[in-house]
């Protein structure tokens, strides 16, 4: 294992912030794949230092397959795990300004290399980046969910006030509407265990902007929505 990682060659995403939120990203899970001739070692860096230094690895205690080496470069150990079964347990681990509040485009490449034979396959996949947004637009409260908290609603706009909303999970919600400057409008609360979409009948709500947050457990989730009567 005598390659170097080349900084020509890569995986890219781009992950730009809505105007008028901002991104914290504080982990990125993901599996891993490689055939038995496959690449050996990989890293993660960003535009945010112009892709000069490797992103902090980590790897779940249960995990024994794949390691940690260099600096913050990862290492598949053993020849004999299974070259049909994803690798669970590694994270790359993100922290400092920035990865805190940030407005702007963050591209973060995934470099592999070390492969010992030219028909080697490599993957990462089962990607989950952990984080939050926050609303930073002006004039309005700071309103802040996870980024994998999500949910889905209907209709945007709404004409009569009337929103469905079919959250990801069965659990217990609290559902609060917000204006624009961050105040709490109407709350309730619900027991999902049918996991059914909920009707929110907002009618007495003026023609307007509004957010709807919803918090499962220690999540939290945030999405704009208009009344257009």
């Amino acid at each position: 294992m005598t390659g170097s990682l080349s900084v020509n060659k890569f995986y890219s995403v781009t992950f730009t912030p809505l105007a008028g939120y901002c991104i914290s990203f504080t982990s990125l899970q993901y599996d891993v794949r490689r055939s038995s001739t496959g690449v050996r070692n990989w890293a993660l860096r960003s535009n945010a230092d112009g892709y000069i230094a490797n992103i902090t690895c980590s790897v779940a205690p249960t995990q024994t397959n794949c390691s940690i080496v260099g600096t913050n470069i990862m290492f598949w150990n053993f020849d004999a795990t299974s070259t049909t079964t994803d690798q669970k347990g590694c994270s790359f681990i993100f922290s400092g300004a920035a990865f805190t509040n940030f407005f702007t485009a963050r591209t973060l490449h995934f470099y592999a290399w070390n492969a010992e034979a030219n028909t080697g396959t490599f993957s990462i996949d089962s990607v989950r980046l952990n984080g939050t947004a926050t609303i930073c637009t002006s004039g309005i409260a700071s309103l802040t969910h996870d980024l994998n908290a999500g949910f889905k609603f209907y209709p945007n706009p709404s004409e009569d006030g009337v929103v469905y909303i079919e959250p990801k999970t069965n659990n217990a919600l609290k559902i609060e509407v917000l204006n624009i400057l961050g105040s709490v409008m109407a709350t309730e609360n619900k027991e999902n265990s049918s996991g059914e979409k909920i009707k929110l009948d907002l009618n007495t709500l003026s023609t307007g902007t509004y957010f709807i947050r919803i918090t499962d457990g220690t999540k939290t989730s945030c999405e704009k929505f208009f009344i257009s009567k």
